[in-house]
């Protein structure tokens, strides 16, 4: 029991994680486009479907996790300037 239940919580942090979030976004966003143009070389007439709210889900999954993706990035960056600073001045 206790191992699954630490697979569980592990697979809980890895969907919660902001590039998986992202990546699912991505996902979506590509293979709904797709179907928006098959649709549109087929019949050339528009047509709403589901692929088109799969498109709208997969641009807002990636709008919402672009701010933790981008304060994830700056604290990354930030860390490594640091790092460079300190290895300066252990260098002087």
């Amino acid at each position: 029991m206790q191992v699954l239940l630490r697979v569980l919580r592990s697979i809980k942090r890895f969907i919660k994680l902001p590039a998986t979030q992202f990546a699912v976004g991505v996902v979506l966003v590509i293979s709904s486009t797709m179907e928006v143009i098959d649709d549109f070389r087929e019949s050339r007439v528009f047509h709403i479907g589901a692929h088109h709210g799969v498109l709208l889900l997969g641009l807002m999954q990636m709008l919402s996790v672009l701010p933790d993706l981008v304060e994830g990035l700056e604290r990354g960056f930030s860390a490594w300037d640091e790092q460079d600073e300190e290895n300066r001045a252990m260098e002087n």
